[in-house]
């Protein structure tokens, strides 16, 4: 290299010369006073470092001798010599010089999360750099300016550097190296670890405003959260309530806009899950897993508050949703405190009794009376019905009750019930056949209602024998007295009826039947 100034001192530290390097890179200084101590400093060209001298097993003709800090070197002059200007006695005495070149970019936060700096993008300022050598050794940090711009300068050309960005509390790194895009505008580093692995351009300016490499950059996202409750809507209405309990350990799942799961977690006590951690303006799908023995209740009601409201479907449970463009990303107050679920818990059973007294004969009238009752806690919907099945040896006169729409065996509620017994209904049939009658009846949810905690099995059709054992899928409880019939022989006549409650389990519901005592009547 030409023209680099090259000076020589004394032993006192005296400037005694000073040259610079011809068009071959060549110096000299005549002139020295044989066996005297002599310092030579090579004054390094800006942009340029010296290189590592020295080096073991090097031939000190060829290697270079001048340490980086200060380029000097003490040397003691040869005992002898010709002090010739073109073949110097002492001809080992060199210097080799390595480019420095820079390397910066921008942090922006990537809003559209494209991977890329788009018009309409803020820049981040205050991101910590850092830079490391082959090594691993930290050489350098420095954190972005207003612009989102940072620099490092004095990187050695051709050498193998990392840069490395700290991601802001709240934030994560949008995709790397989107394909097709500008190298000079889409983000390099991956969101794991934030470093980028580079070589350093073989030349260069080493300018802190025009960086040499100018590609190595990244777009960082905001991280959001997004967190409700899940609640027991005990009066049905759709919106969280004064008075309505929280429901604990109800599964909530979190997925990508790819479908794929990204996350789970349970309500705790006060009914309240969180996701942190989410990509804004990303789209995500919340899914709230029904608890065994309750459904959700209605979603989005009109004129609802949607803080307040539920919003979860009854057949998916799933809430598809855009996360916030902005937020906190925290977990007690979440940036979208809107995705709530609120469950109906509800259980139908029925009393039955007979309230035909004295003995009952073939061709006479007997009625029963039917008591609905909703174990709750919340509301069942308008329309559940009841049905009478009868058995061979009765058949239906009428069945009514206030409140009901009644047709043939079956009787349908007209309004919610509530967690009490409902109001009755009475059946009226005609004894047709003799010996044991087992008359049962069945309750059931109305049609698109939630599933029961015990749900309705099959229902026996009319004219069955209900004396067999029931089928079910849960349990059987079978607390059944019959009613006998006896021909009229003019003997005594004994007629077992209800006096008291009992209950068949049919597909794991409650069906409802006469239990009770005995009358004896005589025959005049």
């Amino acid at each position: 290299m030409s023209g680099v100034v090259v000076n020589l001192y004394d032993a006192a530290g005296v400037l005694v010369g000073t040259t610079t390097t011809n068009d071959d890179g060549f110096y000299v200084f005549t002139d020295l006073l044989a066996g005297a101590a002599y310092t030579i400093e090579f004054v390094k060209p800006d942009g340029t470092t010296l290189t590592t001298p020295n080096v073991a097993g090097g031939d000190d003709a060829l290697d270079s001798d001048a340490p980086a800090d200060t380029g000097k070197v003490e040397f003691i002059a040869p005992a002898s010599g010709t002090n010739s200007a073109s073949e110097p006695d002492n001809p080992t005495i060199d210097a080799g010089l390595v480019t420095l070149v820079s390397v910066g970019d921008y942090v922006w936060l990537d809003t559209n999360r494209d991977g890329l700096q788009s018009d309409g993008e803020d820049p981040v300022s205050g991101v910590v750099v850092n830079l490391y050598d082959a090594a691993g050794v930290l050489v350098g940090t420095t954190t972005t300016n207003d612009d989102g711009f940072y620099v490092f300068t004095d990187l050695l050309a051709g050498a193998a550097y990392t840069i490395e960005f700290v991601k802001p509390d709240g934030t994560t790194l949008t995709t790397p190296n989107v394909a097709g895009g500008d190298d000079a505008l889409d983000s390099d580093a991956p969101a794991d670890t934030g470093k980028v692995e580079f070589i350093a351009p073989a030349s260069g300016t080493n300018s802190a405003s025009e960086p040499d490499n100018p590609t190595i950059d990244a777009g960082l996202v905001t991280l959001v959260s997004v967190g409700d409750y899940v609640w027991l809507d005990t009066n049905r209405d759709g919106l969280q309530s004064d008075g309505e309990d929280p429901v604990s350990g109800v599964v909530v799942n979190l997925y990508d806009a790819a479908g794929v799961l990204v996350g789970t977690t349970t309500t705790n006590d006060d009914g309240f899950y969180v996701f942190t951690d989410l990509l804004a303006g990303a789209a995500y799908t919340i899914e709230f897993v029904k608890p065994d023995g309750t459904t959700l209740t209605t979603p989005n009601v009109a004129g609802g508050d949607d803080a307040l409201d539920s919003d979860a479907p009854a057949d998916t449970g799933k809430v598809e949703f855009i996360a916030p463009a902005s937020g906190t990303n925290s977990a007690s107050e979440p940036d979208n405190p809107t995705i709530d679920a609120g469950l109906v818990k509800f259980n139908l059973s029925l009393s039955k009794a007979l309230s035909t007294s004295g003995a009952i004969h073939p061709g006479d009238v007997v009625s029963f009376i039917l008591t609905p009752h909703n174990d709750g806690p919340a509301d069942a919907l308008a329309g559940w019905t009841v049905t009478e099945v009868l058995p061979g040896g009765l058949s239906l006169v009428s069945m009514s009750g206030a409140g009901y729409s009644c047709s043939g065996r079956r009787a349908s509620r007209r309004g919610a019930s509530a967690g009490s017994d409902g109001p009755t209904i009475t059946v009226v049939a005609k004894v047709t056949g003799t010996g044991d009658q087992r008359n049962v009846a069945c309750i059931d949810r109305a049609t698109g209602d939630g599933d029961e905690v015990i749900p309705l099995g099959p229902v026996p059709p009319s004219g069955t024998d209900t004396e067999a054992t029931p089928t079910d899928n849960d349990a059987m409880a079978d607390l059944v007295a019959t009613s006998e019939v006896l021909p009229q022989t003019g003997a005594d006549l004994i007629a077992t009826a209800t006096l008291g409650f009992g209950l068949i389990l049919l597909g794991g519901s409650w069906c409802s039947s006469p239990a009770g005592g005995t009358r004896r009547a005589r025959q005049v």
